[in-house]
């Protein structure tokens, strides 16, 4: 008989850790759903965000998105620059340009929390913990070098090396209880 898809299956599939295929199959889900949200999350912060500047608390309009600099522009509208008090100090052209990143919001919360001492505890660890695996990312599975050009392959390139060291260290694991 089929197991019949209830809400604790799912919850077990996608929170715990069972089998192998189970967690290569998981932390693939959940890589993928996260590089979705970072996507989504970019460009609803940058819209939200650009309400906030214009010539005399005017809306600024979206002019163009410049997805290789991750910036999207925002312009006034001309008749609103020609008639603005301001202008001189607000901009030396002919209207009002703003450039915000994709990631602005997000690089401000990060500034402020580098000033906490969670940070500097964070710091201290990183040392002692992920850097090593970075080390061995360099030295033993080719990560020292960008194999094809653009950062999209070379974020190709680090995820694969990444699930090549989880698929390792499972194995490693998994023949350590065998033996056991």
């Amino acid at each position: 008989m089929a197991k019949s898809i209830n809400l604790e299956n799912i919850k077990s599939l996608f929170f715990s850790n069972k089998t192998l295929k189970q967690i290569i199959f998981k932390n693939t889900f959940w890589l993928v759903v996260a590089e979705f949200f970072d996507r989504g999350l970019g460009f609803l912060v940058a819209v939200l965000v650009a309400r906030n500047y214009g010539p005399e608390n005017k809306t600024l309009r979206r002019a163009q998105q410049h997805r290789k600099q991750e910036e999207i522009y925002y312009r006034t509208d001309l008749e609103n620059c020609k008639n603005c008090k301001i202008r001189q100090v607000c901009t030396s052209g002919k209207q009002r340009t703003i450039a915000r990143s994709f990631y602005e919001e997000l690089n401000e919360k990060h500034s402020e929390y580098t000033k906490t001492p969670e940070f500097v505890k964070g710091q201290v660890l990183r040392k002692v913990i992920s850097e090593g695996k970075f080390g061995e990312a360099k030295n033993n599975y080719g990560l020292r070098f960008a194999k094809y050009v653009g950062l999209q392959m070379m974020k190709l390139q680090t995820f694969f090396t990444a699930c090549i060291q989880n698929c390792v260290r499972m194995l490693k694991m998994a023949m350590t209880n065998a033996a056991v």
